[in-house]
């Protein structure tokens, strides 16, 4: 009974929705011819694939570099023997000797040089990553800073002003 007695009150409570408006017909202007220059016609460039190509060629070694520096990051922390802290200083070394090389290998144009590291010498890289908490020295070697995996976006984002400026006396970026 209650259930018949609900069904009715839901029912003559139900509410059509209204009927949608009829569409606005508006006539849609024509659409005039574009005039020639004064000068006549536009000036057609003899190669635009030439400047892709310089461009494309730009960023493959651009590529090149990235990709040396972030193995050289992971290679050189994996390769070292000790702590979180002794391998982040490992990976960060690793990164700017790959850098290095792979910019001698695959020059950008213009003389331009890609970013690198200055890091800290090794008594005071370590007793500034020793204080630091644990995620933190994990999050100091530059290959887990590359990675989304490793989570160290967010760890890096919540670290304190203090725990900032010891990670940038520790290694902050320079140019070659």
């Amino acid at each position: 009974m209650r259930l018949l007695a609900s069904l009715l009150l839901v029912s003559a409570c139900t509410v059509e929705p209204p009927a949608a408006p009829p569409p606005i017909e508006a006539p849609v202007p024509p659409v005039a011819p574009r005039e020639a220059p004064a000068g006549g016609p536009a000036e057609v460039v003899p190669d635009p694939a030439g400047a892709n190509a310089e461009l494309s060629q730009a960023l493959e070694h651009l590529g090149a570099i990235i990709r040396a520096t972030q193995a050289g990051a992971r290679d050189a922390a994996e390769a070292a023997e000790g702590d979180a802290c002794t391998k982040a200083r490992a990976s960060m070394l690793g990164a700017v000797a790959a850098a290095t090389q792979a910019f001698a290998d695959h020059p950008l144009d213009e003389g331009r040089r890609p970013p690198t590291w200055s890091v800290a010498p090794e008594a005071r890289y370590l007793s500034l990553c020793h204080a630091l908490p644990e995620p933190l020295q994990r999050c100091a070697r530059l290959d887990h800073r590359t990675s989304p995996a490793s989570g160290c976006r967010q760890v890096l984002e919540a670290a304190t002003p203090e725990q900032q400026a010891s990670l940038d006396e520790m290694a902050h970026p320079a140019r070659l």
